[in-house]
């Protein structure tokens, strides 16, 4: 387990308040932190301009996503227990402070987790929660089968989780290469160094064989054209509600 690094987050807390501070304005809203913004930051490999919120570094998939859980879920009806899979710092703030919702997060190197566990292998009860968020997390994991099965595993029958994972709809059917093991080579075929696979249209379906009942959604497009601009959001980014169904 790892001794939390209060240091870390309040520091890391305060730099982004100052940050904040300086980009105050009306145009953008983030619905993670509720501050409001002239501009987002810029974020990314190649920059892409209005990408992460300068109060709490969220990107546009993460505020798609808090939309998502927010307006589409159950998560705050309570008393719920609440895994959260390498999680991201807008985030962890929020949920671990939520009331009747009982957050415990996990990584295998982040010292803002709560324990230190690989997600092939969780050190953690069989059907014993509730809601599980998965945020571009499978990509970089060899066994994702695996993985998804231990996702099943813990979750209580009729329990979901959401799953999101970088999308190339272009392609049919996932690319993988067990042979591609230095960092060139995953550079070239994968775009990432530390990216396993290319998921393609068949990202739901390698879900389902792991035992969940998955919805594919384009949450994006159910936004109105002032709510995609004010919260800085874009399309591209499914999310897969995967609800374990026994």
């Amino acid at each position: 387990m790892y001794i939390k690094s209060k240091t870390l987050f309040f520091t890391r807390s305060a730099y982004y308040a100052l940050r904040a501070t300086l980009l105050t304005g009306s145009r953008y809203e983030c619905p993670l932190c509720g501050g409001r913004f002239k501009r987002f930051l810029s974020a990314g490999t190649v920059k892409r301009p209005n990408a992460a919120c300068p109060r709490c570094s969220s990107l546009e998939r993460h505020r798609l996503l808090w939309l998502y859980l927010q307006r589409e879920t159950d998560f705050r009806a309570g008393p719920r227990r609440f895994l959260h899979i390498a999680p991201e710092f807008c985030f962890l703030r929020i949920l671990k402070n939520m009331p009747r919702l009982e957050y415990v997060s996990v990584d295998r190197s982040n010292n803002l987790a709560d324990y230190r566990m690989d997600i092939t292998d969780l050190h953690l009860e069989s059907e014993s929660f509730d809601c599980l968020l998965c945020v571009h997390v499978l990509e970089h994991v060899s066994d994702d089968l695996q993985a998804l099965r231990e996702m099943r595993r813990i979750l209580k029958p009729g329990a979901w989780a959401i799953i999101g994972v970088p999308i190339d709809h272009s392609r049919r059917i996932t690319l993988e290469d067990p042979l591609a093991t230095s960092d060139a080579d995953r550079l070239k075929l994968f775009g990432q160094a530390d990216h396993v696979r290319v998921y393609g249209n068949d990202a739901a379906q390698r879900f389902e064989y792991a035992g969940f009942e998955v919805t594919e959604v384009d949450y994006f497009e159910q936004l109105s054209a002032v709510e995609q601009v004010k919260y800085g959001v874009i399309g591209g980014e499914e999310i897969f509600h995967c609800k374990r169904v026994q």
